[in-house]
């Protein structure tokens, strides 16, 4: 079941929960059976990592403003047997490494053992009212855009004619 045309037909309606109080709610339900470290950093690896290495520099420092002596560094591994929610002694100083592809096979098993059935069976529809859909903008002058646009408009075409 798809959730975005169930996303579309609700009214928007805004309750904002604090600060990481839905974070925090989705790691102690679906990841910590996977995994009781999450409870302990999992709202730090959340807003320290979200954006991953697009959106910020790399590696990343988790400090306490004002508290230069607070610092940790971050870094993320990303083959099978790096190490996941742990210091390492390789750098000087406190550190916290992640491993991309035990968090992505974690949030996987968090969401196939429960998270899914919750969102489509369990879930209050405030949840999909939060979700906020909103319009994504293709920019006129945007050649690439448009092109990659019309491509999927010409797939829904192609789809509706082999199914009329």
């Amino acid at each position: 079941m798809l959730l975005g045309p169930r996303l579309l037909r609700l009214p928007l309606q805004r309750r904002r929960l604090g600060r990481g109080e839905r974070e925090g709610a989705f790691i102690d339900r679906f990841l910590q059976p996977i995994d009781a470290r999450y409870c302990e950093v999992g709202l730090i690896i959340w807003r320290c990592f979200r954006h991953g290495t697009v959106h910020r520099s790399w590696p990343k420092r988790i400090v306490i403003e004002g508290d230069a002596s607070s610092a940790v560094t971050t870094d993320a591994g990303n083959e099978a047997t790096d190490p996941h929610l742990e210091p390492s002694l390789d750098f000087p100083g406190d550190t916290f490494l992640i491993n991309g592809r035990r968090l992505l096979s974690d949030l996987t098993l968090a969401f196939d053992r429960g998270f899914r059935n919750w969102i489509l069976v369990e879930s209050p529809n405030g949840v999909l009212e939060r979700a906020n859909p909103e319009d994504f903008f293709v920019r006129t002058g945007d050649t690439e855009g448009r092109r990659q646009l019309k491509a999927i408009k010409r797939w829904n075409h192609e789809l509706r004619a082999t199914h009329s």
